[in-house]
């Protein structure tokens, strides 16, 4: 988890000083090099002890850590990115062409951050951690659901069953699941242990079940229980955004480059095996027009005797 995502969520969950304290950061992210700490704690209206426990309990040595490395993270994206911000990329009373445009340019930008962000060693890892599995389950809940469907769906099309089942039925998934299998955990923020897929991964990880983490930059839980993580651009904030339009791209993009490395290992078989798959179901397609127009033929389709031309 980013340190701004992190603000964030205090921001909206705490009501005590690092409530305030988060606002305050979250609200200067632009020059917050510029205040001492003894600035913010009076704008904050707390004092210099109380922000350096802040930065302890979000797990740095003390508050000039956090600020060097908050700093940092603000400018490479400001640096890096356009204006169009992912979170509301456009505005009330804008032309559907613009609407469409700044959308556009934020799935754009989501797809070159992930590219920059990916680490090719930890995507071919978790490929092979695919090819040995005895079973693949994906953990995730809506709407990265839909998106492990399309991923599920393409395994498929090579004859490799991927498990996705509801979030209710998760527990029972991941307790069945061994050190011969892969379970591969989809989320965001990747903190929220009481949230599924994080409640789970203890279970994985006391059954020795290889976890591949689908989740955001920066530390978090899931990042830390994982055997290897492909990282999702992590633009968005957690709450305050029109859609989920950069994750979404980010994560497809991650699924596909899983599945296209997969298939890239056992190429020949996996191009044979699609090509046949293919074939089989549009002669299918065209058994079945063909079983219709036979039907037509032989029950034609009649006007009623009252209707007209």
């Amino acid at each position: 988890m980013l340190i701004a995502q992190a603000l964030e969520e205090m921001s909206v969950k705490c009501k005590d000083a690092r409530g305030s304290v988060s606002r305050f950061l979250l609200e200067h992210k632009a020059d917050i090099d510029r205040y001492t700490m003894q600035q913010i704690a009076d704008a904050t209206y707390t004092s210099r002890p109380t922000l350096v426990r802040i930065a302890k309990r979000m797990g740095y040595s003390g508050w000039n850590e956090l600020i060097k490395k908050y700093s940092a993270e603000c400018r490479y994206y400001a640096d890096h990115f356009s204006h169009v911000s992912p979170n509301v990329p456009f505005d009330k009373g804008e032309t559907p062409r613009a609407i469409a445009d700044k959308i556009g340019h934020v799935m754009v930008e989501s797809i070159l951050d992930t590219l920059e962000l990916l680490d090719s060693a930890e995507l071919e890892r978790a490929a092979r951690m695919l090819a040995r599995a005895r079973h693949i389950a994906l953990l995730c809940i809506s709407p990265n659901s839909l998106l492990a469907e399309l991923f599920q769906r393409k395994m498929l099309q090579i004859g490799v069953h991927v498990q996705l089942v509801s979030q209710a039925e998760q527990f029972f998934l991941a307790q069945s699941l061994t050190p011969e299998d892969c379970a591969i955990a989809i989320s965001y923020s990747g903190n929220n242990e009481q949230r599924a897929p994080m409640r789970y991964l203890n279970t994985l990880k006391e059954n020795g079940v290889p976890i591949i983490a689908v989740t955001s930059a920066g530390d978090n839980l899931l990042r830390s229980r994982a055997s290897c993580t492909l990282t999702i651009s992590s633009r968005e904030k957690l709450y305050s955004k029109i859609a989920t339009f950069a994750t979404e791209e980010s994560i497809a993009l991650l699924l596909n480059a899983l599945y296209g490395c997969y298939f890239a290992l056992d190429y020949e078989r996996n191009l044979a095996y699609k090509i046949n798959s293919s074939r089989a179901i549009e002669l299918q397609r065209i058994s079945t027009v063909q079983e219709t127009m036979e039907d037509d033929r032989a029950f034609p389709l009649r006007k009623p005797e009252n209707s007209e031309e």
